[in-house]
């Protein structure tokens, strides 16, 4: 599942989401790092980055699913 949030808590929106899958995560946030954490067994890969913009938020999660 490739997810495109911005200003969002990883964890919580996740938890909300309740996927059974794995995840990519793009955060559109104040920052530029990446984490990783398991749910209920699927992992979720975060990536929090500093620039906007719904086209490099879907481009960046679609070039990561990929690996």
């Amino acid at each position: 599942m490739l997810i495109s949030s911005v200003n969002q808590e990883p964890e919580e929106l996740v938890n909300k989401m309740n996927p059974e899958c794995d995840v990519v995560l793009v955060n559109q946030c104040d920052k530029d790092s990446d984490e990783s954490f398991l749910k209920d067994g699927h992992k979720v890969k975060v990536l929090h980055r500093n620039e906007r913009g719904v086209g490099k938020s879907r481009n960046l999660a679609l070039e990561t699913a990929q690996k």
